[in-house]
């Protein structure tokens, strides 16, 4: 429950059940040769880890989709507000309620779920950050060449 609890409500990522998943499954099925256990208890013991891995596998990958799509929408928003104001905005505050209703999260988790914004007083370019693997993986839109990279 603790690994299911991490990657699924704090980072929204598939961090630590990417090498407790594996490691539980090997363990129950040697186990449940080992105990020769019944049918039900040992097909239990090999289903819990499976269950949980592509649940949150299938989280990531739901995460993940809402992310790109709310950026989709962000960078949309950033540029009809260049378009009429004449550059990006500092911030996305700046982007409500005329361009956005809400500046939206990236990710609907506790750790690195919001997006990170760098407007033109910081860089040359206004760029929007988001966490897909933290605190490695980002992706990240350069609004100066309209491109999205990623970042490990």
């Amino acid at each position: 429950m603790v690994v299911a609890a991490y990657d699924l409500g704090f980072v929204g990522a598939y961090m630590l059940s990417a090498f407790v998943c594996p490691i539980w499954f090997v363990v129950a099925v040697v186990l449940g040769l080992a105990e020769r256990q019944r049918g039900g208890v040992a097909a239990a013991r090999i289903l819990i880890p499976v269950v949980m891995g592509l649940l949150v596998f299938g989280n990531h990958r739901l995460q993940g989709t809402i992310a790109k799509s709310n950026a989709a929408d962000v960078v949309e928003a950033c540029e009809r507000y260049r378009n009429t104001e004449g550059s990006y905005p500092d911030r996305l505050d700046q982007l409500v309620p005329r361009y956005l209703k809400k500046v939206p999260r990236a990710k609907y988790c506790l750790f690195q779920g919001e997006f990170w914004y760098y407007g033109p007083r910081v860089l040359p370019h206004a760029m929007l950050v988001w966490y897909e693997l933290p605190p490695f993986g980002k992706w990240i839109y350069d609004f100066g060449i309209g491109e999205w990279r990623y970042l490990e």
